[in-house]
């Protein structure tokens, strides 16, 4: 059947119909495991991230290459997506909705795809710059 715009209707959707389509919640085994193993990944990551952060900026001589800024970039940006991605993470595997507002949830999402360009970008900023060196010197 070819669908055109004589076959189109307008009916109103009922989205209570759509509750029946949704997947059920994941089981609580799933759920604890899948939570045990992002908070290890999240607290690994937490833990290197400040890590690399704390020891680029606490040393001067870090603080002037400027792949060394962009690497504490690329962990602070690394950092954000571990304290706002998981959590949300594990909200979503539960299924039952968004509990938190619409305003967490503009921010929260906001805050997820900016960090994830950042960290992208960055990466992208740290292959630009290890192309335009050869042996420490600057190709022009």
């Amino acid at each position: 059947m070819m669908i055109t715009l004589d076959n189109i209707t307008n009916e109103a959707v009922n989205f209570t119909d759509r509750e029946e389509l949704r997947p059920p919640p994941a089981s609580q085994v799933t759920v604890i495991s899948l939570s045990g193993l992002f908070f290890l990944i999240g607290t690994v990551g937490v833990l290197g991230n400040a890590l690399v952060i704390f020891v680029i900026l606490t040393d001067k001589r870090m603080r002037c290459s400027v792949t060394n800024l962009l690497i504490m970039n690329l962990a602070v940006s690394d950092f954000i997506i571990m304290v706002v991605c998981i959590p949300d993470i594990v909200q979503f595997m539960k299924n039952v909705g968004w509990k938190l507002g619409l305003i967490s949830c503009r921010l929260l999402r906001f805050t997820e795809v900016f960090s994830l360009y950042a960290s992208v970008m960055t990466l992208v900023g740290v292959c630009v710059e290890r192309f335009s060196t050869r042996d420490g010197q600057h190709v022009r």
